[in-house]
């Protein structure tokens, strides 16, 4: 999997929306390059329509709120209290006003948003997402990645709740060779 791609495999929007940086623990990859990249993204995530215009300005104030709702997640996980600073801007955003759903009457049938919803109405809903996730139940469920170069949230919703990857495609499987790669090493030594 390629570094730019977007990821929408953690367990909900506002994770995925956080999932925008790769590697965090290793310096960050940034996925969200530009405008056009953030359009792509919600239009990925359903919250826009493709050709929605977004600026920089935009781009900006994503970046800021996805921020914010990374220091969420991750005081929940680590039950560790959020800043006042936090809660005003997630709560600004999550106040913004919903979009209100519309049924194409394509076949399929797809969801489509209405002509005027905006950047921050759909990054308003991504703030919603994030409020509902940290303050319901499936809270249990928030971890944060083992890999020593990621610390991605993600929800363990495996059966046994014992996942330890945000994927096994990507840092488990480095992790599971980089243990091969260890165990070889000390067999050749002895």
């Amino acid at each position: 999997m390629n570094t730019t791609d977007f990821r929408f495999y953690t367990g909900a929007l506002s994770t995925d929306f956080v999932a925008t940086v790769g590697r965090r623990l290793a310096g960050g990859d940034e996925r969200l390059t530009s405008a056009a990249r953030l359009t792509e993204w919600l239009a990925r995530a359903e919250l826009v329509g493709p050709q929605k215009r977004v600026s920089d300005g935009d781009l900006q104030q994503a970046r800021e709120l996805r921020e914010v709702i990374y220091r969420l997640v991750l005081a929940r996980i680590t039950q560790r209290p959020v800043t006042a600073a936090d809660i005003r801007v997630i709560n600004d955003w999550a106040r913004r006003r919903t979009p209100a759903p519309q049924l194409s009457a394509d076949e399929p049938f797809t969801l489509q948003t209405r002509d005027g919803d905006d950047v921050g109405t759909a990054l308003g809903v991504v703030a919603r997402d994030a409020i509902e996730l940290v303050t319901s139940t499936r809270a249990t469920s928030l971890r944060a990645c083992e890999a020593t170069d990621c610390g991605m949230p993600y929800l363990d919703l495996s059966q046994g709740h014992t996942r330890r990857w945000c994927s096994m495609k990507e840092c488990g499987n480095r992790a599971k060779v980089a243990a091969h790669r260890a165990r070889r090493k000390k067999d050749t030594a002895c």
